[in-house]
């Protein structure tokens, strides 16, 4: 597995990760991150919520990159890895977060848990 932690806007983390060749999976991500990925011009991009989107694997435009927040109000990173192990995901996981007060104790825990995927974490400084 590959930790990354960008300490950047949202913009530079996407555009890492984002080409004209990528499928991009979003869930339940802000406007602002949806209007970075469409900037981008990804080879397409679905957005979903995190309830809808457990039917990716079926989809023509199988994910290279899903998008997600770290924590929302009803799951969180390790809720999303797991669904996507479960649908055989291949690609990288962008998981982004307002600055944490212990992102070492966050980052070990994701990395227990979430070893066989490939990780990124976005902090995303306040404006």
């Amino acid at each position: 597995m590959q930790d990354e932690v960008y300490e950047t806007s949202v913009g530079a983390a996407l555009g890492s990760l984002i080409g004209t060749s990528t499928n991009v999976l979003l869930i339940e991500t802000t406007e602002e991150t949806k209007n970075i990925v469409e900037r981008l011009s990804p080879k397409s991009m679905l957005v979903s919520a995190y309830k809808d989107f457990t039917q990716i694997d079926s989809n023509a435009n199988h994910p290279d990159v899903v998008v997600s927040p770290l924590l929302a109000s009803n799951f969180d990173i390790l809720d999303v890895g797991s669904r996507l192990t479960i649908l055989g995901f291949k690609g990288k996981l962008l998981a982004i977060t307002p600055p944490l007060p212990n992102l070492q104790a966050v980052l070990g825990e994701i990395r227990t848990q979430l070893e066989h995927l490939d990780l990124e974490l976005a902090v995303v400084k306040p404006v």
